[in-house]
């Protein structure tokens, strides 16, 4: 199966540092500010994993989490095969945060965001913990797949404010679920589910930087007019012109043969 990828991670119009983080399979991209997004075709493995980890606690400590994460994620990667696998590697990888700032107590309560994709021949396991998020698009329109672990989710969830109300709300950062690194027991809350892979299906990963600039109207009026291959190009300078206040990343994914051609 081939798998097309395209991806940025970038500090965005008003930060000076970046502490989100990308896992493409077996490479960790962290602490950089791509300035172009790269496009790639994805190598032939049983298992494909995706992953944003957007970094909680602060000037650099979140980033430093966020890399920890994704470290861990890849080291397990060829053992992550299914739901529960998923899950206890997400476990696993905080009490690799606990065990981190138990020797270095400065650290204490940082922690990630996680939102990834596990892909194999035939289907696709889609799962978050925080608020980086995971859509898919079907006939031109982009939906969401996952729930955000936050005030403002609860908020939507119970009609309180519509979904693009979520961007602007000024408790729209106050986090319910993470991976932390806290000396805590706790398991953090995973949102999970399994999809049927089909032949056209484009996927798309974001960090919360890009959702809050961008709505989805805009998010699906720049794919419908640059297609896939302009698509990361489209985010990225939306996000840039919008004056993006977070660090913004992306990974959009596609496994439609007929975008290999065009490449």
């Amino acid at each position: 199966m081939s798998i097309i990828v395209s991806y940025f991670t970038n500090n965005g119009e008003i930060l000076d540092t970046n502490e989100d983080s990308l896992l493409i399979n077996d490479q960790v991209i962290s602490g950089t500010s791509m300035r172009f997004p790269k496009t790639e075709i994805s190598a032939d493995y049983p298992f494909h994993l995706f992953c944003i980890a957007d970094g909680i606690g602060g000037h650099l400590f979140g980033g430093i989490a966020g890399k920890m994460v994704l470290e861990y994620m890849k080291k397990k990667r060829q053992f992550i095969q299914n739901q529960d696998d998923v899950i206890k590697t997400i476990y696993e990888a905080k009490i690799s945060l606990n065990e981190f700032i138990s020797k270095n107590p400065n650290y204490y309560n940082f922690g990630s965001t996680i939102a990834g994709i596990l892909i194999d021949e035939t289907k696709c396991i889609f799962f978050n913990s925080g608020d980086s998020r995971i859509y898919t698009l079907n006939c031109g329109f982009f939906k969401r797949i996952t729930h955000d672990h936050s005030l403002v989710e609860a908020l939507y969830s119970q009609r309180y404010i519509t979904e693009d109300e979520m961007r602007t709300h000024p408790q729209k950062n106050v986090i319910t679920s993470a991976i932390m690194g806290d000396l805590s027991l706790e398991r953090p809350e995973v949102f999970i589910e399994e999809f049927i892979l089909q032949g056209d299906d484009i996927l798309f990963i974001c960090s919360d930087g890009i959702w809050e600039t961008l709505s989805l109207d805009d998010i699906e009026e720049i794919y419908n007019t640059n297609g896939f291959n302009g698509f990361s190009k489209g985010i990225f300078d939306a996000c840039m012109k919008g004056k993006a206040r977070d660090n913004i990343s992306m990974i959009a994914i596609c496994n439609h043969s007929k975008e290999v051609s065009s490449l």
